[in-house]
Parts: structure tokens; C-alpha cells; sequence
């Protein structure tokens, strides 16, 4: 009885935490594409369009199209949305991981 209430909770707290460590790191991936240079274009006009955001300053990358995965989008859009997803999967494992501590404690007590 004990072993089948304390699967039930412990199986969507594992999924939660897989799921969460996938989003995670599907952020870190889109954010670094966005680092790295501008994933759009072949290197011949990376050139030209890094000179040409030079001219026209920062705030101009910003507007830039970036193809996030399955939405195409601006990059300051995808920084934001990408940050707010590592943000929100980042605290969703740790709080799961520390629901799946607390379970795991209680069965050691016992």
C-alpha cells in the first residue's frame, strides 16, 4: 500500500523534473545561438550585417529576426521569452527536487 502512494508521487515529480531540465536546456541552446552570431544568414552577409549594425547601433540587433526553434521572431523577443523560460525551469526543478527530498526523507523516517 505504502510503496503504491509513494510511487504515484514520486513518478510526476521525476517527470517534472525531466521535463523541466528540458526546457532548461533548450534555453541555454536558443540563448547561445543568439550569442554566438546571427544564426539567419550565411557568414558572406554576417559580415555585411555586422558592419551595418555597427552603424546603426545596439538597439538595432534587437529588432533583428531570429528563428526561435518553431517561432520566428526578433532577438530581444526571444532574449526575454528564453530568459523567462530558464528562469521559470530553473525554479521548477528545484522546487520538485526538494518535493521529491522531502518524500524521499519521510520514507527514510519510516
Amino acid at each position: 500500500m505504502y510503496v503504491k502512494k509513494r510511487k504515484r508521487k514520486v513518478v510526476p515529480l521525476v517527470f517534472c523534473i525531466v521535463l523541466c531540465a528540458v526546457a532548461h536546456l533548450f534555453s541555454m541552446w536558443q540563448l547561445d545561438l543568439i550569442v554566438v552570431k546571427p544564426v539567419w544568414a550565411p557568414l558572406h552577409e554576417n559580415i555585411k550585417w555586422f558592419s551595418a549594425m555597427k552603424r546603426a547601433g545596439y538597439y538595432a540587433y534587437s529588432e533583428a529576426p531570429f528563428q526561435c526553434f518553431l517561432w520566428r521572431t526578433t532577438v530581444g523577443e526571444a532574449y526575454d521569452t528564453l530568459f523567462l523560460l530558464n528562469f521559470l525551469s530553473f525554479i521548477g526543478v528545484i522546487v520538485c527536487f526538494l518535493l521529491l527530498l522531502k518524500d524521499v526523507l519521510e520514507m527514510v523516517k519510516r
